[in-house]
């Protein structure tokens, strides 16, 4: 064998064996961003009725009250919505657009809280079915945490239409971890 060529071969050989003491890389993915956990929701429907008052007739409101929050952990933010189911109907005079919320008033974990919601987007005939109100609100989680209602106002800019309850009505309660 010519010199030149055992020259290469033990080049060769010397060379794979570096090659093959380097460990292979490995595709590796790309980092994904750590994401914590969502807090677990809860929906809870109630039956609720109330006597509604509007220029001193008093009208009877039966229905159901969705209420969907968060279990939030002891300190955190539980966000809570309400939900009136539309069943409610309007007296002989249009409601205008924007000039009709839901006030509630609420007990949360014991303490007193109103809370307004959103009014109505669009004019509401006369003698009609209320569409759906939506109340959002949140509050810090405690151990034991319990929402009640205990009166519902229609705010209106004219007349507001106040209703009450025979006993106030426990919405959602849940254990904070």
């Amino acid at each position: 064998m010519p010199a030149r060529r055992a020259r290469a071969l033990v080049l060769a050989v010397a060379a794979g064996f570096a090659l093959a003491a380097v460990p292979p890389v490995a595709a590796q993915a790309a980092p994904t961003a750590v994401v914590a956990p969502a807090a677990k929701k809860a929906t809870k429907t109630v039956a609720v009725t109330m006597s509604c008052t509007t220029f001193s007739t008093s009208v009877p409101w039966a229905t159901s009250v969705v209420t969907t929050y968060t279990k939030a952990k002891k300190g955190k933010t539980s966000a809570v919505k309400i939900a009136f189911k539309p069943n409610y109907r309007t007296g002989p005079v249009p409601i205008g657009a924007k000039s009709l919320k839901p006030v509630l008033s609420l007990k949360v974990n014991g303490k007193a809280k109103t809370v307004t919601g959103t009014a109505n987007p669009a004019a509401i005939g006369p003698n009609t079915t209320l569409p759906q109100s939506t109340i959002a609100f949140s509050f810090k989680a405690k151990k034991s945490n319990s929402i009640v209602l205990s009166k519902v106002v229609w705010d209106h800019a004219v007349v507001d239409t106040p209703c009450t309850l025979a006993a106030p009505v426990t919405l959602a309660s849940f254990k904070a971890k």
